[in-house]
C-alpha cells in the first residue's frame, strides 16, 4: 500500500526510475511513513529482499528561504543504505526533481551491491570447486615433483590460448565509451603477459607447483568486474584448463 503522504506524481517518477534499471521492479519495495530526526515526516522505501538496502527522505510541509531572503526553495533530506563510501549516506536535494535524480543514485547502488554480494557467493563457491579440481589433479601426480610431458604443455597451451581469447573479448565488449582504447589494450596486453606467463612456466614448474599458481589467476580474472558474465563458467574453464586430458 502506498502512504497517503506519498504524492502520486512523486510516487510515479520513482517508480519509472525503478523500472529503467532493469533489474529491479516497483513492487520489489515498499513504501511506509517515517520520521526523520528533526521530526519531519518521511518515507522510507526499502527492498523486500535485503532489509539493508533502503532510501528514506524528508517530505518538507514549506519552503526554505535563503539569508539574503531573495529566493526560496525546497529542500528535501535523504539518508540510504547503502551509501557511495559507506554503508549509509545523507544527501540535501533541492526539490521533488534533485530527490528522484538522487533515488536513482542510490538503485544503481543498491544493484551493484546486490550483484557483488551474488558475485562473492558465486566466486566463493566456484574457489571451493576449482580446488578440488587442483587436489584430483595433484593427488593423481603422486608426487610434486612430476612435472607435464610434451604433449601436456601443447594441449594446455593451446587452452590458455582459448581462454585469453575469451577473456579479451569480455574486456573489449564491457569497455565504456568513457575508456580510452588504450586503457583497453593496455588490460589486453596485461592479460596476454599472464598468459604468456603461465605458458612459459609449464615447462619449468612441476604440476603441483603450475596449478596452485594457474588456481589464483584464474580466480582473479574471474573476480574482475568485466568477467562478471563468466563467472558461471570458472568451473568449466578449469576443468577444461586442468581437468583429465591434460594433466593425468
Amino acid at each position: 500500500m502506498i502512504p497517503k503522504s506519498l504524492r502520486p506524481a512523486l510516487f510515479k517518477d520513482m517508480c519509472s526510475k525503478i523500472e529503467a534499471t532493469n533489474f529491479f521492479l516497483p513492487n520489489d519495495f515498499s513504501y511506509e511513513e517515517t520520521k526523520f530526526s528533526n521530526s519531519q515526516a518521511g518515507i522510507v522505501v526499502k527492498y523486500l529482499a535485503s532489509p539493508n538496502l533502503w532510501f528514506s527522505f524528508s517530505l518538507p510541509t514549506a519552503y526554505t528561504t535563503s539569508k539574503d531572503g531573495y529566493s526560496s526553495k525546497l529542500v528535501v533530506h535523504t539518508i540510504s543504505s547503502p551509501g557511495e563510501l559507506g554503508p549509509t549516506q545523507t544527501d540535501t536535494v533541492d526539490g521533488w526533481e534533485g530527490l528522484v535524480v538522487n533515488f536513482a543514485l542510490w538503485l544503481r547502488r543498491a544493484e551493484v551491491d546486490l550483484k557483488d554480494g551474488a558475485l562473492a557467493r558465486e566466486l566463493a563457491k566456484q574457489r571451493e570447486v576449482i580446488e578440488d579440481i587442483v587436489a584430483d589433479v595433484a593427488s593423481k601426480a603422486e608426487s610434486s615433483e612430476v612435472f607435464f610431458t610434451r604433449q601436456e604443455i601443447r594441449r594446455c597451451s593451446q587452452r590458455l590460448d582459448e581462454l585469453e581469447q575469451k577473456l579479451a573479448d569480455e574486456i573489449s565488449k564491457h569497455a565504456t565509451s568513457k575508456e580510452s582504447k588504450e586503457k583497453v589494450k593496455e588490460d589486453i596486453d596485461l592479460l596476454k603477459k599472464e598468459i604468456d606467463s603461465l605458458k612459459k612456466q609449464l615447462a619449468t614448474l612441476s604440476k603441483v607447483q603450475w596449478l596452485r599458481g594457474a588456481l589464483a589467476r584464474l580466480l582473479k580474472w574471474f573476480s574482475k568486474q568485466e568477467n562478471r558474465e563468466l563467472v558461471a563458467d570458472a568451473t568449466s574453464v578449469a576443468q577444461h584448463l586442468l581437468g583429465p586430458g591434460n594433466a593425468d
